[in-house]
């Protein structure tokens, strides 16, 4: 909703293996009209050795949807990451496009 605020933060210690994942699509819905956006940023630091997948579920973008999302990934020189970002758009949004 307009205005949610949402931060996740994970560190994979040396010689980790991690897969981060979200229970369900995330989505952006529509705006409200003070026109404040929901925001959602996740941190990712992944030290020397380690493997992390960050791999979440497709986030949904409805029409007139107002939205921030953010990923952030350290890697060591020594280290490993995979990751995917997807997004869907809304039936209304998509034919538009």
């Amino acid at each position: 909703m307009s205005g949610d605020s949402l931060q996740s933060r994970f560190k994979v210690n040396p010689g980790a293996k991690v897969l981060i994942t979200t229970p369900a699509s995330g989505k952006l819905y529509q705006a409200r009209q003070n026109q404040i956006p929901q925001r959602a940023s996740t941190y990712i630091d992944v030290t020397s050795d380690g493997f992390c997948a960050h791999l979440p579920q497709d986030t949904i973008v409805f029409d007139r949807a107002f939205g921030e999302l953010e990923t952030f990934v350290n890697v060591d020189s020594r280290a490993l990451f995979f990751g995917w970002e997807h997004l869907i758009l809304d039936g209304v949004l998509a034919a538009i496009l």
